[in-house]
C-alpha cells in the first residue's frame, strides 16, 4: 500500500457544507461546531464531517473511511461511510473529503469519537458531544434505552 507516514489529518465537524468543491473554490463550512444538539433522546441527527489531509500520497490508490462511534463503546459504530479514491497525478497538495452523515440515530447525549482509517489504519480521531436541549417538563424526556 501507499505509504502516508507523513501525511496529517485533521477533523471538522459542522451542520453542513456548501460550494461545488471544484477546482480554486473550495467549498464552505457551514456552523463548525464540536456540540450536536438533540430536541429529543434518542434522535436522528445529520451533519457534515470535513476530513483535512495534507501531504497525503495520492499516487495509487487508497481507501478512505469515516466511523462514529460512543466514547464509552469505541468499538460499537453507529455509523461508517467510506469509499475508495483513486491515483490522482500532479500536485495534490491539501485535499477535503467532505462525508455527509445523515438520519445517524443517537441514543444518549453525551462524547462520540469519530475515526478516519486510511487503508485500514486509522490516521486521525476525534471527539465531539451530543446535548440534550428539549424539554424536561415530561413531554420530552430522555427515552434512551442506555
Amino acid at each position: 500500500m501507499t505509504n502516508n507516514e507523513k501525511a496529517i489529518f485533521k477533523i471538522i465537524v459542522s451542520d453542513g457544507v456548501e460550494g461545488t468543491g471544484q477546482p480554486g473554490t473550495p467549498p464552505m463550512l457551514i456552523g463548525p461546531t464540536l456540540t450536536l444538539n438533540m430536541p429529543v433522546v434518542p434522535t436522528a441527527l445529520s451533519f457534515n464531517v470535513a476530513v483535512l489531509a495534507y501531504k497525503m500520497n495520492f499516487s495509487e490508490p487508497q481507501k478512505l473511511q469515516l466511523s462514529i462511534a460512543s466514547h464509552d463503546k469505541p468499538n460499537e459504530s453507529i455509523q461508517t461511510i467510506g469509499g475508495n479514491l483513486p491515483p490522482m497525478t500532479g500536485p495534490v497538495g491539501t485535499m477535503v473529503f467532505n462525508f455527509g452523515v445523515h438520519n445517524t440515530v443517537f441514543h444518549k447525549a453525551g462524547a462520540y469519537d469519530i475515526f478516519v482509517s486510511l487503508n485500514d489504519e486509522e490516521v486521525a480521531r476525534d471527539t465531539f458531544w451530543t446535548t440534550f436541549t428539549g424539554s424536561t417538563n415530561g413531554t420530552n424526556k430522555d427515552i434512551s434505552r442506555d
